[in-house]
């Protein structure tokens, strides 16, 4: 009986070792990135921070999880407490084609400002932005011009200055 034990045990290994590791590892960053309702998070050690400033996604880690096969990548920013401010000018936010960015702003509870241009052109991000749950009191100037999948966008009861202080700003 011990043996047979043992020779089922030997075997469950043996089978378990010849699987493909890419088959028993959970998807960098969380969901597999295939579709919309499964996006892959991007993680942390893929953004450039400075500070409490969120200035975007390495080009590098986009890079390098780019979709050989010309299929979309569906990533999900999300923005923690410990950032104040997005943005520090054109690009930060700009993944190129092949992608899908939705942002994800419920926890960024200490969140003050969107730079100028920070998501500037920034075609690959989509949906609604929900900023209800943020403090931001200033939108830069283009900060969201040329984002043409953006659905909406939900502001925040304390906003005080969108585009610029004077409000001349014709496009956010």
């Amino acid at each position: 009986m011990k043996k047979r034990l043992l020779a089922i045990c030997l075997a469950l290994c043996l089978i378990v070792g010849l699987l493909p590791t890419a088959v028993l590892a959970a998807p960098e960053g969380g969901g597999t990135g295939l579709t919309a309702d499964d996006p892959m998070v991007v993680p942390e050690e893929a953004l450039t921070i400075s500070g409490t400033v969120l200035k975007g996604i390495s080009q590098e880690w986009l890079n390098t999880n780019k979709p050989q096969d010309g299929s979309t990548l569906y990533l999900k920013l999300e923005v923690s407490d410990s950032i104040t401010e997005l943005g520090d000018g054109y690009g930060g936010f700009c993944p190129q084609t092949g992608y899908n960015l939705q942002v994800d702003f419920s926890t960024a509870n200490n969140l003050k400002k969107i730079n100028n241009q920070a998501f500037m052109s920034a075609t690959a991000l989509n949906g609604v932005l929900d900023l209800s749950h943020t403090k931001i009191t200033t939108i830069g100037k283009s900060a969201f011009s040329g984002c043409t999948g953006l659905t909406g966008v939900i502001l925040p009861q304390t906003l005080e200055v969108l585009g610029t202080s004077n409000g001349s700003s014709g496009s956010v």
